[in-house]
């Protein structure tokens, strides 16, 4: 499936491969170790592969269409303070992408055409001079 995550399902710019531990003391590659795919939306935000690429709400945490500003920008503030104690990580990159993501994800978008009638609908007709 195509999206924002990556090209194409399996090129998850916010996967990486696992790190890989190191045999005891010979400093050659593991014996045997499965060579799994970090997975920062899930790991990190709690994102199932099921839920990606997930949507602004799921990527802040908050219930889908919520409307208070004051919850969103809570739930953004905690999601990128999360996301900025693993920034020296070994995953670094991975958590300035997904910063970046949050940041977008509470800036909302300017409303389309189709939802302007929604968006005056109730507001008083505006008076035009005779």
């Amino acid at each position: 499936m195509n999206g924002p995550r990556g090209d194409a399902e399996g090129d998850n710019p916010l996967e990486a491969p696992a790190a890989r531990p190191r045999s005891p003391g010979n400093g050659k590659a593991p014996v045997s170790t499965p060579s799994k795919r970090f997975d920062a939306y899930h790991r990190w935000l709690g994102i199932p592969s099921a839920e990606q690429p997930p949507d602004h709400y799921r990527l802040l945490g908050v219930p889908r269409f919520e409307a208070d500003p004051d919850v969103i920008q809570s739930a953004a503030d905690q999601r990128m303070a999360h996301l900025r104690t693993v920034q020296t990580g070994p995953h670094g990159e991975l958590s300035q992408k997904l910063l970046n993501e949050v940041a977008a994800a509470w800036i909302p978008p300017p409303p389309s055409r189709s939802q302007l009638p929604l968006l005056t609908q109730g507001l008083p007709k505006r008076r035009t001079p005779a």
